[in-house]
């Protein structure tokens, strides 16, 4: 895995130009997930612009990824336990209690917030304050603590398309061993440095692909 992520480290600023061409030109920190080709293996390496040209920021993050795999935007469906590839804007932030020093769009949630997976609601992958009028909910405040931080990876948000996926996130995982629903799943510790490092001026990304889609 350390000869791919040098690989990868060396073309990153050409493996880009693969992506998005509207997200690329307007961000300047990327978050790149990778999976290994053995399908064995996911890590975030962080990215950011500085004088003009990309440089990783850290040391690669282990993650966990949904219980099947990834799967690409076009076969995502709901419920079907995969992490959608492709590239994403981050855009908001949510957790059980404030931060201080974020200079990124956070707010705290409460027992009154519910994200609704009911495909056939009309707020369908919605963050929403009170219990909702949908067949499916979950409340964001866990006695687990799943989601003390969340990062929302704006897939199927905007809009939300029926049927597609929801609730797909960066939080912190259960248990390094085991596979997420469909979120990527990191440490707590990891996933606080990455809220801290997040600006919204710099218009930060995702980009979630598998070794094979890049080499």
């Amino acid at each position: 895995m350390m000869g791919l992520l040098i690989f990868v480290n060396i073309l990153f600023p050409f493996l880009v130009l693969f992506a998005s061409e509207d997200l690329f030109q307007k961000s300047e920190q990327m978050i790149l997930v990778l999976q290994d080709v053995e399908k064995k293996k996911t890590t975030l390496q962080l990215y950011e612009i500085v004088e003009g040209q990309w440089r990783e920021k850290g040391s690669p993050i282990l993650a966990a990824v949904g219980r099947n795999g990834l799967f690409s935007a076009s076969e995502k469906k709901e419920g079907d336990g995969a992490t959608p590839k492709g590239e994403y804007p981050l855009l908001r932030a949510y957790g059980y209690r404030s931060l201080s020093r974020i200079h990124f769009p956070y707010e705290v949630n409460t027992s009154n917030h519910y994200w609704v997976d009911d495909s056939s609601s009309e707020l369908y992958n919605r963050r929403v304050k009170g219990k909702p009028k949908a067949k499916s909910y979950h409340s964001l405040l866990r006695k687990d603590n799943l989601y003390k931080y969340m990062i929302v990876i704006e897939y199927n948000t905007d809009p939300a398309e029926e049927g597609k996926g929801s609730m797909i996130f960066i939080h912190p995982w259960a248990d390094a061993s085991k596979p997420t629903s469909g979120c990527l799943g990191i440490s707590e510790e990891k996933l606080k440095e990455i809220l801290l490092w997040l600006k919204k001026d710099k218009n930060p990304s995702l980009w979630i692909e598998s070794y094979s889609e890049v080499k």
